[in-house]
């Protein structure tokens, strides 16, 4: 059982009340609520500890109370203007003949005991178009009728659209990119998906969207990381599972090496929620998702990317790190120009054309690059040795990722 003693371990038991209904223990005199409370923001989780934080006896100061009922005012209004905004758009795509199905999150919440348990910081639509930039322009032309600005787009598989600050779309036109290493062993099949009452909406078994949810855990843990909702989510999901269908999940992960990824991440969610007895490797995990942010930090980026350095001596090098960002490899160089027809004769041109564009970046991109780099330069011997103990103990190769 998880120590309640100090603020992550409280913020762990009011957590896992919230999940299971209990009554959740008062707050011990050496735990600081409005600690506990900073965590639950930084992993978007407030809402859900809100749940136990009203059944206390002992409630948090008046202004501290204020501040958390505000702060699940604020997610429930969210996933109000979400919920509103994804129905509008639902219909939108319909009258221009196009299937979609939502992804991750707003599919995800229904298996929680309450909807408004889980939260989504955007919504992610997956679209039935061809991958070609007549079929996203399509989309885009759709998204712009709509009042929507453009954030980011041919970033991978994803366009992202934004209306307001609280309204966020990113459009899929694939699960993975198709450089991913697991971009095969996540196509989407829409003959395969459950049909909603919905025309043109789309929905994912509990069993695929299990399997496709690991596939999310690992293309994030190739960039910022992983925080504590996806464990909570594994363990929301999983429970929900019959034995047969966790067998067939399992079957599915093992052919494509992300087995021992479930196998750890269902482990540490049985510590944390049935209280079963946790190993080195689970307090290992536990120390990695408490410490991160809900949608990851640039820090994870910076010493993966450190860790990908690694020469045949063993060593590090932040230079070669620094060697492959200007001179990326040419796959990546091919998808980032978008470049179907391959030919290496055209690689030293891309690389200086690259070159050329940095000064006429946006002053948010500059930012990103400086930070980016002050991140790398002040990457520690601890926390590389920390991050390849993670990347082992979840049974991913972070050369690969």
């Amino acid at each position: 059982m998880t120590d309640i003693n100090n603020a992550y371990g409280y913020f762990l038991h009011l957590m896992r009340c919230a999940i299971k209904n209990e009554q959740p223990q008062e707050k011990p005199e050496n735990v600081a609520l409005e600690q506990v409370y900073d965590i639950a923001v930084a992993q978007k989780l407030s809402n859900l500890l809100w749940y136990s934080v009203m059944r206390l006896k002992n409630k948090p100061e008046p202004e501290l109370m204020m501040k958390w009922q505000t702060s699940y005012g604020m997610y429930i209004n969210q996933t109000a203007r979400q919920d509103i905004e994804l129905e509008s758009l639902y219909c939108v795509f319909k009258d221009n003949g196009i299937d979609v199905m939502p992804l991750k999150g707003a599919q995800i919440r229904r298996y929680y005991p309450q909807p408004d348990m889980r939260t989504m910081g955007d919504i992610d639509i997956l679209v039935k178009v061809e991958d070609t930039e007549q079929g996203r322009e399509r989309v885009r032309n759709i998204m712009y009728a709509e009042g929507y600005e453009a954030d980011v787009l041919d970033d991978g598989q994803v366009d992202a659209f934004r209306k307001s600050d609280d309204i966020y779309v990113e459009i899929h036109y694939e699960f993975m990119a198709k450089h991913h290493k697991h971009y095969e062993d996540f196509i989407v099949d829409w003959n395969a998906l459950e049909k909603t009452e919905r025309d043109n909406v789309y929905a994912m078994s509990l069993c695929d969207l299990y399997y496709f949810n690991i596939g999310h855990f690992a293309k994030n843990m190739s960039a910022k990381g992983n925080a504590v909702r996806s464990v909570l989510d594994t363990y929301v999901m999983w429970s929900r599972m019959s034995d047969e269908d966790k067998e067939s999940v399992n079957k599915r992960l093992d052919a494509i090496g992300l087995r021992v990824l479930n196998d750890r991440l269902v482990k540490l969610s049985r510590v944390w929620f049935d209280c079963e007895k946790g190993d080195d490797d689970s307090a290992l995990l536990e120390k990695y998702f408490l410490t991160n942010t809900a949608y990851g930090h640039m820090k994870n980026t910076a010493v993966l990317d450190v860790l990908r350095t690694k020469g045949n001596d063993g060593e590090y090098s932040v230079f070669r790190k620094y060697l492959k960002r200007v001179f990326p490899t040419p796959s990546e160089l091919y998808g980032r120009f978008d470049i179907k027809h391959k030919c290496f004769l055209i690689l030293p041109f891309l690389w200086l054309w690259r070159i050329i564009l940095l000064p006429f970046s946006s002053t948010e991109k500059k930012k990103k690059i400086k930070a980016e780099i002050d991140n790398t330069s002040n990457v520690t011997d601890s926390e590389i040795e920390f991050f390849e103990r993670i990347y082992d103990t979840l049974g991913l190769d972070y050369t690969e990722y």
